[in-house]
């Protein structure tokens, strides 16, 4: 994703990004989008430090299933969001 996006800029490619679509009807619509990046698939944890109760993760990890991971270990995310939302929007 970091390489499309860097090519974007240099190649003055439009672009927008989408997460599970949740949230659509919020902001703005782009005026252009020659690519759309979706993040769906960057739905790893990358690091979890549950002693500082600190998670790096991928936009594309639902809330839902980041918070049965941090679960297991008594933790919870303190937002309210639906099933479907992602950690990038």
């Amino acid at each position: 994703a970091r390489e499309l996006v860097t090519w974007c800029g240099k190649n003055s490619v439009t672009m927008a990004v989408r997460g599970s679509g949740s949230q659509l009807e919020i902001g703005a619509p782009p005026r252009s989008c020659e690519i759309l990046l979706q993040t769906q698939h960057l739905d790893q944890i990358w690091d979890y430090d549950d002693g500082n109760a600190t998670v790096n993760a991928g936009a594309g990890i639902s809330l839902a299933k980041l918070n049965q991971i941090v679960g297991e270990r008594q933790q919870l995310v303190p937002l309210e969001y639906s099933d479907e939302m992602t950690l990038g929007g």
